[in-house]
């Protein structure tokens, strides 16, 4: 208690300090709920007002674009070496996706370790990167990104930075925000599985070993120590070509993305309106530069949702298309557009977190 002064005899001596006293304590109760209401009016902005379940947008603050900048010039950098499958810079990559996924508090599918190593036809060396968040219940969703490469070839170096350091960057923005909503309380019904695919520049043979794992029966979830199974996936999305605008769809927009779902309108919708609803208003295109071939192509055969759409799981492919850049060296984190990447990662995950 602050000391006031002497005890006075005078009357309106006393009177004098006992004013002084109550207009202090005033100012004092004052400041002290001031603070209090904004600390828990704080506290009560990071949760819906239904029953204290957190809603999407709360995950939205954890995006981080320094850390995704970071992760695209991490996997563009000389260390991964153009991350081609089975030589050093590769294996650089996939163990810097390990360091980050355990970094997110996301817990691996095989024993102790994030990796899930496989070999390619021709006896190359293959290494998957994957984490779960579990859910409430054993169905999943699945996102995954390829973050293989061509390496160099006749010494120079092919970065990949569009093609896909930005969809890995994508899945690890995205795995950040879940966390955040999970930190704050929420329970997802599904659980997420965040998956890094290595070699989709051989023949997809990344994401068809990863789907062969599960058939094997050799992913737990950490969580319940039951086998995750084929038919309790129920959704795979896939990041492939993610950060560009140097190719604008059909209306010219470069806040563009291309959503490829197949005959399902249903999810297609479903997009559209989350883009809508959460004021993203990205230009959504469901073809793949209005070709009827090029759509069917990228869809069902030359990326890595098509492991999962051979054994009927559905899938949405979202991608920023082809550029001048794609396969290049001149695919540098420098040509990517990260306020427009920013948006497209925030559709994808409002859009995955209704799906949870």
């Amino acid at each position: 208690m602050p000391n006031f002064g002497p005890d006075l005899a005078s009357e309106p001596t006393k009177i004098s300090i006992y004013r002084a006293f109550f207009n202090r304590m005033k100012r004092f109760l004052t400041t002290f709920f001031l603070a209090a209401a904004l600390l828990f009016g704080a506290a009560g902005s990071a949760v819906a007002q239904s029953g204290g379940v957190p809603h999407a947008r709360n995950g939205e603050v954890a995006f981080d674009a320094k850390a995704l900048r970071k992760d695209i010039d991490s996997l563009c950098g000389p260390a991964c070496n153009g991350r081609k499958t089975g030589t050093p810079g590769g294996r650089h990559a996939a163990e810097y996706i390990a360091r980050r996924m355990q970094d997110l508090g996301l817990k691996p599918l095989r024993g102790n370790s994030y990796e899930i190593p496989f070999t390619v036809a021709d006896g190359v060396k293959g290494c998957n990167v994957a984490g779960i968040f579990p859910g409430q219940s054993d169905k999943y969703v699945v996102v995954g990104a390829h973050f293989d490469h061509l390496g160099r070839l006749d010494g120079k170096l092919y970065p990949g930075a569009d093609k896909n350091a930005s969809g890995v960057g994508a899945l690890l923005s995205i795995g950040n925000m879940v966390r955040k909503m999970i930190l704050l309380g929420k329970n997802y019904n599904k659980g997420l599985i965040l998956v890094a695919f290595d070699a989709k520049e051989m023949n997809l043979a990344g994401s068809e070993a990863f789907v062969k794992a599960v058939e094997d029966g050799a992913l737990k979830n950490p969580s319940t120590g039951n086998t995750i199974r084929i038919e309790d996936i129920s959704l795979m999305i896939n990041l492939d070509v993610l950060g560009s605008t140097l190719s604008p769809a059909e209306g010219g927009r470069e806040d563009y993305i291309l959503v490829l779902t197949g005959s399902n309108t249903y999810l297609h919708n479903s997009i559209k309106a989350r883009n809508e609803g959460e004021r993203i208003h990205l230009e959504i295109i469901g073809n793949y530069y209005g070709s009827e071939d090029f759509t069917r192509l990228f869809y069902k055969r030359v990326s890595d949702q098509k492991a999962f759409l051979d054994r009927r799981i559905p899938a949405v492919m979202f991608t920023s298309g082809i550029t001048m850049n794609t396969n290049k060296t001149t695919d540098t984190p420098e040509t990517l557009d990260y306020a427009v990447l920013r948006r497209r990662i925030l559709l994808i995950y409002y859009f995955l977190a209704a799906r949870l």
